[in-house]
């Protein structure tokens, strides 16, 4: 059985321990309400990477999902760039999900050797997007290292024999997914543009649960546990500073959207 080279996607739910002892009382019964809230957006992960499985695109065909404890194993081969722009894409749309539902993510996406089976889940991608997760992504981010976007193109180019105007446009898609960090890392942002991303009339709904996820992140004692929330109220006031642009609100007048602009100029930053 021979290593394959596949795109992979390792997502780690953040402070998973304190979740699952929130699932039982002081008397060591079950909390079904909190049990319930990790089987559901446990059961987001299958239902957002399996959702359009019947259009059988390659993306569908060499798909794997893993899903142990509090980590996500996604990978693919890439038969063409659409492959990698729907796994992104769901990855964002997982994120967002499973942040609406309070549960904050971290990880990191490579491409490279791996053996993703039933029964095995190993190899250097495995252990770069790992590393990547682990030691670099360092705030609730999912990190892809740059390189191995470059790689995915350079693979396809192979697989294909050739380059069109039409590959690099939609290579140049992916990479709008993307956001580069402070510190040169790109990951996908599900805070300060996420608009495209929320169905119509949740927006206010999810940054009214984010707002709140961040002001009780702030407001812990442990200094450490408080750095990943002082990322995230940086990437909020952010998003309430372009929200309340003159550009922004000069488009939603265009669009005439009054909730919308009601919304906007109601955001305070944190």
């Amino acid at each position: 059985m021979n290593y394959q080279n596949r795109f992979v996607i390792f997502i780690d739910i953040l402070g998973f321990k304190e979740i699952i002892t929130s699932t039982t009382d002081k008397e060591g019964n079950d909390v079904l309400e909190a049990i319930t809230s990790i089987i559901n957006a446990m059961k987001l992960t299958s239902q957002l990477y399996n959702d359009g499985d019947e259009l059988q695109n390659d993306f569908t065909k060499s798909k794997r999902v893993t899903q142990f404890s509090d980590s996500i194993v996604v990978s693919f081969e890439i038969g063409k760039l659409e492959d990698v722009f729907i796994a992104i894409e769901k990855t964002k749309l997982l994120i967002l999900e499973l942040v609406y539902k309070g549960f904050l993510c971290r990880g990191g996406m490579a491409l490279g050797k791996l053996l993703h089976t039933d029964e095995y889940l190993f190899g250097p991608a495995l252990v770069e997007a790992y590393e990547l997760e682990n030691k670099a992504a360092i705030y609730p981010r999912v990190i892809v290292n740059e390189d191995s976007l470059y790689d995915a193109l350079k693979t396809f180019a192979q697989k294909k024999g050739s380059i069109t105007k039409n590959d690099i446009i939609d290579f140049q898609e992916i990479e709008k997914l993307f956001v580069k960090d402070f510190d040169g890392h790109f990951y996908l942002d599900y805070i300060i543009d996420s608009f495209t991303h929320i169905d119509y009339g949740l927006y206010e709904k999810y940054y009214a649960h984010l707002e709140s996820v961040i002001k009780a992140g702030l407001s812990l004692k442990n200094q450490s546990a408080k750095t990943k929330y002082y990322w995230m109220r940086e990437k909020y006031n952010q998003f309430v500073k372009n929200a309340k642009s003159f550009r922004s609100i000069k488009q939603i007048k265009a669009g005439k959207d009054k909730k919308l602009l009601a919304f906007c100029k109601s955001l305070k930053p944190l």
